[in-house]
């Protein structure tokens, strides 16, 4: 088999299959359980390694960043938050009602959702 082929095969399932990371400081944020950073990895605080719902979040956010490119992910979550900040005033609430954060929240709990969801996804969840 070619090299190349076996490269692209490669990158391919690291591109499908998100690595998780235990620890604890960078790149997790203060304040924060975990963070997503594709292509990277999941990043999880030590502490909340086997929270399930928690890490099914994550592994959503590495569907849409996945399904945006990664670079339109960090761009539409950026001016999203920015919209909202405007829009509440508090970070809390900014934050909380980006649609990628709320098609998330909504779904953690549902650890088959990733199965069957159905792409950009996080669209149907508009600013309020």
């Amino acid at each position: 088999m070619n090299i190349a082929v076996v490269c692209w095969q490669e990158l391919n399932y690291l591109k499908q299959m998100a690595r998780i990371r235990y620890k604890d400081g960078f790149p997790v944020p203060r304040g924060y359980e975990g963070i997503t950073l594709f292509p990277f990895g999941i990043y999880i605080r030590l502490r909340w390694r086997h929270n399930k719902v928690l890490i099914n979040h994550e592994k959503i956010h590495w569907q849409q960043q996945k399904e945006c490119l990664c670079i339109f992910f960090y761009i539409l979550y950026g001016a999203m938050y920015l919209i909202n900040l405007v829009k509440y005033r508090n970070h809390s609430d900014a934050y909380r009602n980006i649609p990628f954060e709320r098609e998330a929240n909504r779904h953690e709990c549902n650890m088959s959702y990733l199965a069957k969801r159905p792409k950009f996804n996080w669209i149907r969840w508009k600013i309020v």
